[in-house]
Order: structure tokens, then C-alpha cells, then sequence
């Protein structure tokens, strides 16, 4: 497994650890069944089990993944992709 990286700041980034950004993305791809049921008026949980089910992945998954890289902590993930359901 590769290594995990923490922030650890200097004078250059001001003691936050980071400089520039790096994206995280998600992307939810209208397939012809996230399409009926979206014209039908399925509910969000609905629509996002049918996109999981072919392949969605939302954007903390891609920040892990870039964080499992080395671009970015697991830290700034959580902190970036913190929603209310987190809390």
C-alpha cells in the first residue's frame, strides 16, 4: 500500500501545507435508466443507486484516490468534501 501523506506546512505555503489546488471531480454520466428516472421523478436516493449500481463514484472517492497518489492529505479530502450529513 502506498504511503499516506500528512501536511505539514512551510514558509512557502504560508503553514498550511498546500500551494495551488489540486481538483477533486465527480461526474454522474445520463445513462438511458438515470434518464427515465430522473423524467419519472425518482428521489435523489433513488437516481444515486441506480447511478452506484453502474459505476458512479463521488468526489471524496476521487479525493482518496488522490490522496493514495500523494497530491493531497486525507485530511483535506474529509475537510473539502464535509457535508452536513458528516457532522
Amino acid at each position: 500500500m502506498p504511503p499516506l501523506y500528512k501536511s505539514t506546512g512551510c514558509e512557502h505555503c504560508g503553514k498550511t501545507g498546500y500551494t495551488g489546488q489540486v481538483g477533486i471531480h465527480e461526474f454522474l454520466r445520463v445513462t438511458p435508466q438515470i434518464r427515465e428516472a430522473i423524467l419519472r421523478e425518482r428521489d435523489y436516493d433513488e437516481i444515486m443507486s441506480i447511478a452506484v449500481q453502474q459505476g458512479f463514484h463521488n468526489m471524496r472517492y476521487d479525493g482518496f484516490k488522490k490522496a493514495l497518489r500523494g497530491l493531497t492529505s486525507l485530511e483535506e479530502v474529509v475537510r473539502a468534501t464535509a457535508t452536513l450529513e458528516d457532522e
